[in-house]
C-alpha cells in the first residue's frame, strides 16, 4: 500500500525529473523543478501567516500553473485544499469559503476584486492575490 499524499508524489518527480515540464499553460511551462520551489514558497508564506494542519485553504483561480503552485503549497502544509470554480457568483464563492470553515484564500486578482466588491467573508485571515497579498488583504497588515 502506497502511502504518499500529494506532496510527496510532487517531491518525488522534482527528484526523479526535475528539468522536466511538468505543465504546460498555453505558451507558459513549468518544471516539476520550478513547481516543487514556487510551492515551497508559498506554503513558508502561508505558515507565517498561521496555516496549519488541517487549516482549509480555499484556492480560486482558473486553471494555471499558480493553480498547480497552490494546490501543492496547501498539501505542503498538510492543509485541505478546497478548490473553488472561478465561474462561481460572489455570493458562492462566499459560502463556500464560509462552509469549508477556510481561513485562506489563494486567487487572482480578478475574482479577489469581484469577492471584495460585494464583501470578503469574515472568516478569512490571510488571502493571496497572484502569490503576493494584495496591501488591503486580511492578514497583511
Amino acid at each position: 500500500m502506497l502511502s504518499l499524499d500529494v506532496h510527496d508524489l510532487l517531491q518525488k518527480n522534482v527528484v526523479e525529473r526535475g528539468a522536466q515540464v511538468a505543465v504546460l499553460e498555453a505558451e507558459r511551462v513549468a518544471t516539476y523543478a520550478e513547481i516543487g520551489r514556487r510551492s515551497e514558497a508559498l506554503a513558508a508564506f502561508l505558515s507565517a501567516a498561521g496555516a496549519r494542519r488541517g487549516d482549509r485553504i480555499a484556492i480560486q483561480l482558473v486553471k494555471s500553473i499558480e493553480e498547480v503552485v497552490a494546490i501543492f503549497a496547501a498539501a505542503r502544509l498538510g492543509a485541505v485544499f478546497v478548490v473553488v470554480d472561478p465561474q462561481r457568483s460572489a455570493a458562492q464563492v462566499k459560502h463556500v469559503i464560509t462552509d469549508s470553515g477556510a481561513r485562506f484564500l489563494v486567487a487572482d486578482g480578478r475574482l479577489y476584486a469581484r469577492l471584495v466588491r460585494s464583501g470578503l467573508p469574515e472568516v478569512l485571515e490571510c488571502v493571496v492575490v497572484n502569490g503576493r497579498p494584495p496591501a488591503d488583504a486580511p492578514g497583511t497588515g
